[in-house]
């Protein structure tokens, strides 16, 4: 029995681990069936936010999230979290679905970059919120990958598993006096990732569901990897020098991942995201047709 309607044992339904597959039969003539609904990353900074109402029918969801890679710059960006879960009790409730929070880049002069997205821009993480895509309205959010840096090679941090930390971005080189620039470090499950500090100045701290910054150098020829969306988002790398081939800027750090208690049958891997742009899936019930 499931609630007030039982489960034929009829052959599974794929893409609907955790909720038994099946068909549900709910009266005379009424047959819930399995459905799923996809959600991709835009694939540049551009943030993206639908609405998704769970049928009353659906007794469970199963939401999986994939956070999107953090921006190639020079270096390449880290790989963002995945994560799914079970929930129940939310038939009825209106969910959002976010693609938000990676850290802000621009092009440095001389340097350019391919991601999905623009330069050096941290990756969003992807989030399902329940009724606003606020902290703490979170269910599950899957951290979105540090980025690279736009001078030389540092690459950014992994978006972290749940409850854990983001990967933090890689230290750029030293320079005269004996300073370096250092990788931006990872979200955390309670606060954001520090800036690194660099050559030229530190990168920007990360918070609440957003990455840190990128930081350039004074006359724009060198910048960091900004850090990943998140639970927490990471932080931004250090500054290198404006030299072309020396003291290169350090990468982002990746953004932490979250699912709230409430959740069953978890499954979390740090940087185990296959999205590049990110992405969300919902399966769940729907009355057939």
């Amino acid at each position: 029995m499931l609630g007030n309607f039982w489960f034929k044992k009829e052959k599974p339904l794929l893409g609907l681990t955790g909720m038994g597959g099946g068909i549900a039969f709910l009266g005379t003539n009424v047959v819930a069936i399995a459905a799923t609904e996809t959600f991709n990353g835009p694939g540049d900074p551009t943030t993206s936010s639908s609405p998704f109402t769970v049928p009353a029918v659906s007794k469970t969801i199963t939401i999986t999230t994939h956070g999107a890679a953090g921006g190639n710059g020079n270096g390449s960006g880290g790989t963002g979290a995945y994560n799914v879960a079970t929930f129940a009790g939310l038939a009825g409730q209106t969910l959002v679905v976010k693609f938000a929070g990676g850290g802000p880049a621009t092009t440095v002069s001389g340097h350019s970059g391919t991601r999905p997205g623009p330069q050096s821009t941290g990756g969003h993480y992807a989030g399902v919120f329940l009724g606003s895509a606020t902290h703490p309205n979170t269910l599950i959010i899957s951290g979105g990958g540090g980025a690279g840096n736009l001078h030389r090679i540092p690459p950014g941090g992994a978006g972290g598993a749940n409850a854990g930390n983001g990967g933090d971005g890689s230290n750029g080189g030293s320079g005269p006096p004996g300073q370096q620039s250092m990788g931006g470090s990872g979200g955390t499950p309670s606060s954001g990732g520090s800036g690194g500090s660099g050559y030229e100045g530190s990168g920007g701290t990360g918070s609440a569901l957003q990455g840190g910054a990128q930081k350039r150098s004074d006359a724009n020829r060198s910048g960091s990897g900004a850090g990943g969306g998140g639970y927490y988002g990471g932080g931004g790398g250090g500054s290198g020098a404006d030299s072309e081939n020396k003291w290169p800027s350090g990468g982002g750090g990746g953004g932490s991942s979250w699912i709230k208690p409430t959740g069953t049958a978890t499954s979390s891997t740090a940087g185990g995201s296959s999205v590049g742009a990110g992405r969300v899936v919902i399966d769940y019930l729907v009355v057939q047709p």
